[in-house]
């Protein structure tokens, strides 16, 4: 098991699979019965908040929840699993974040269709 202080991780940056800065580690988020982390706290881009139409904030910058499960790997810098163009942002309502919604699977992909169903539902 490999193993990371929190001040390692904070100030990395975030890059999506097709290379695109996101932006970088502001905290961690760890449930606490489990001691696991669950999502990053990550300060995102100007020139990535117009594209994803999110609102710039009169003072310092937006800040979006990203779930670690959609964390691919890190090193240098921590990789997200999915590319940019196949992101999308819901609200969320823990401190004024928005949490990652990757959009996975292509149009013919049966588990994109599965998940499509249940939402109609």
């Amino acid at each position: 098991m490999r193993v990371m202080n929190n001040n390692v991780l904070n100030g990395k940056r975030i890059v999506t699979q097709d290379g695109r800065v996101v932006g970088e580690i502001e905290s961690l988020f760890v449930d606490v019965e489990s001691w696991r982390v669950t999502d990053l706290s990550v300060k995102v881009r100007k020139d990535v908040l117009e594209e994803l139409k999110l609102k710039r904030p009169f003072i310092g910058t937006q800040i979006i929840r990203i779930p670690t499960d959609q964390i691919s790997g890190t090193s240098d810098q921590v990789v997200l699993k999915p590319a940019f163009s196949g992101m999308t942002y819901e609200g969320g309502e823990a401190e004024d974040a928005i949490e990652l919604k990757p959009l996975f699977g292509e149009p013919n992909d049966d588990k994109g269709k599965d998940e499509k169903r249940d939402k109609k539902s």
